[in-house]
């Protein structure tokens, strides 16, 4: 002990004197003073060794949450998936700005008659145990996505405290889409040539955006095991529990070489250690960061993913777009209620900011200057008593069918507000995921809360693909046939390599988009997105995206 504050005493009087000798150094110089003996070799800078609290270290602390297994093809939370994409690497991969491009494929092509695709991967691909990647691999890693995805879904589960868990993939149209998609393959194999080769019932000139999924050793897969696959990525898994899951960088470059990553069963013990200092970097999917977005103190960092959020209005009447128009009113006409999409971001339409098919234009907002005639407050209202308390409306409540477990509190709270403005009291009917497509075609409710998972990010040809597949809206029928064309041009462009010379322009994109949507019987209301939290030792930041929230993670400082 005695040793140990001599070192610590020894240690500050160095200190000082190097502070002296700095602050010394700094002042004019004296001309008069004497010069002292000339120097003839170079100076030996006084050097320390760094504080311990500046070194460095190799390991970073992340959270996950607790998980069954690590089965790849299985659903798991975004952040366990979000490591998980680390290990395995997909056939395809989408761009920050919404390209499709090839990862282990190398090339693509489709038969004349569009019911058979042709993929050919890339021959230098091994997987961390030294076997080559083949054509072999991504057909049985191509049976088990395709048998994990179309396997009917779970119900919700609740907690101990009966609260759901929200599933918003049980909800969507733009999944169930997806799903049908899927089913349209009817068979995959290898041929002589070692390529993938799909065969569809029906052509579907999208399907390579699906094919997404992680590629792992065949022989694996055959034998059973699925709670630690091989994988062929920059990580590799060194051991798993149910509590701790343990990846170290395959090159051994760059600063951060292991991630450990402790297991939590909610996001809220996981915060609780974050504050403690027992993490470095703590990620959150969607409804986590709604609960935790306004923490303002930590520096973080948010991720718009591929989530919208939307009011679809009942045409049961016939006054579908009557009613959005009456909401949009009151929506524009108090500056309160334009905080509706709080704490998620606004979004009028199914788009995200940097897509590269609008060349940075911006959508101006669905708005109405008038209340259609009709809509508004009642004039013959008189107080009912002598406090002046306006009688009760005779206009029948309006009713809104929400997903089960999804809880919009600040959202709901506004809308209720602004449907007063039209003499209407909120009725909300939260419809869990066995219900809610039958619930939808019922048609027995004023608006639905549409939430949406994107396949790869938010796009205006997929939500109305997903609207048509829910059996709310036929586009293929109402939407003009030169905004309809345009639409589906932009869509397919996603699949293209390069930028090709197409029969249109950015601007008739985003006019065609607008256009579509004027007429559309919906309130587009916030876009969804995910958020990381950096902790005080934590210098830099992630390269990423939603998909992709931990790329370059290895190029990150960590002090201890």
């Amino acid at each position: 002990m005695g040793n140990a504050r001599s070192m610590k005493r020894f240690t500050a009087v160095i200190l000082l004197l190097v502070l002296l000798a700095i602050m010394t150094g700094c002042q004019p110089a004296d001309p008069a003073a004497d010069p002292g003996p000339e120097v003839t070799g170079p100076a030996s800078p006084v050097t320390l060794p760094p504080a311990e609290s500046q070194s460095t270290r190799d390991t970073i602390r992340l959270a996950i949450r607790q998980e069954g297994d690590l089965d790849p093809f299985k659903p798991q939370h975004y952040t366990t998936d979000s490591l998980l994409g680390l290990v395995y690497e997909p056939l395809f991969e989408v761009s920050y700005d919404g390209r499709l491009q090839g990862r282990v494929a190398s090339s693509f092509r489709w038969s004349y008659d569009g019911l058979e695709l042709v993929v050919n991967l890339d021959g230098n691909r091994y997987f961390h145990d030294g076997r080559q990647l083949g054509p072999q691999d991504a057909l049985a890693s191509l049976q088990a996505y395709l048998a994990a995805s179309l396997v009917e879904p779970e119900e919700e589960t609740a907690d101990e405290a009966g609260s759901v868990s929200f599933q918003p993939e049980l909800f969507s149209g733009i999944e169930a889409w997806k799903h049908k998609s899927l089913e349209n393959i009817i068979s995959v194999s290898v041929n002589g040539l070692d390529q993938l080769v799909i065969s569809l019932e029906e052509a579907d000139p999208l399907l390579p955006r699906l094919l997404t999924f992680p590629l792992v050793p065949g022989q694996e897969l055959e034998s059973g095991g699925r709670s630690q696959l091989t994988g062929s990525g920059s990580w590799q898994i060194d051991s798993w529990t149910a509590d701790h899951l343990r990846l170290s960088r395959t090159d051994r470059q760059g600063r951060v070489r292991v991630i450990e990553a402790k297991a939590y069963p909610d996001a809220v013990r996981a915060a609780y250690d974050f504050e403690n200092g027992n993490l470095d970097l703590f990620l959150m999917d969607a409804s986590e960061t709604v609960l935790f977005g306004d923490r303002s103190r930590i520096r973080k960092q948010r991720f718009e993913d591929g989530g919208f959020i939307s009011l679809f209005f009942s045409d049961r009447r016939g006054d579908a777009l009557a009613k959005r128009d009456a909401l949009l009113y009151v929506l524009g006409s108090d500056p309160e209620l334009s905080t509706i999409a709080s704490p998620h971001a606004h979004a009028s339409f199914p788009l995200l900011r940097g897509d590269f098919r609008l060349e940075g234009r911006q959508l101006a907002p669905i708005e109405r200057s008038s209340m259609p005639e009709g809509y508004g407050p009642s004039e013959e209202q008189l107080p009912d008593d002598q406090a002046g308390i306006p009688a009760p409306s005779d206009r029948p409540a309006f009713t809104l069918l929400v997903p089960r477990g999804f809880v919009p509190t600040r959202l709901l709270d506004r809308l209720s507000t602004a449907l007063l403005g039209l003499d209407r009291q909120l009725l909300v009917r939260a419809v869990k995921a066995d219900d809610w497509f039958r619930a939808l075609r019922e048609d027995v409710y004023d608006a639905v809360l549409l939430v949406d998972t994107a396949v790869l990010f938010p796009d205006p040809a997929d939500y109305l693909d997903g609207l048509e597949t829910l059996g709310l809206y036929s586009w293929t029928d109402r939407v003009g046939a030169e905004n309809r064309q345009l639409l589906l041009e932009a869509r397919a462009r996603c699949l293209e390599p390069g930028d090709g010379e197409r029969g249109w322009t950015a601007s008739a994109y985003a006019e065609a988009v607008r256009n579509t949507f004027e007429d559309l019987p919906v309130i587009g209301l916030a876009s969804t997105g995910t958020m990381v939290w950096y902790s005080s030792d934590v210098e830099g930041s992630l390269t990423g995206d939603w998909r992709v929230p931990y790329r370059d993670l290895e190029e990150l400082f960590l002090w201890k």
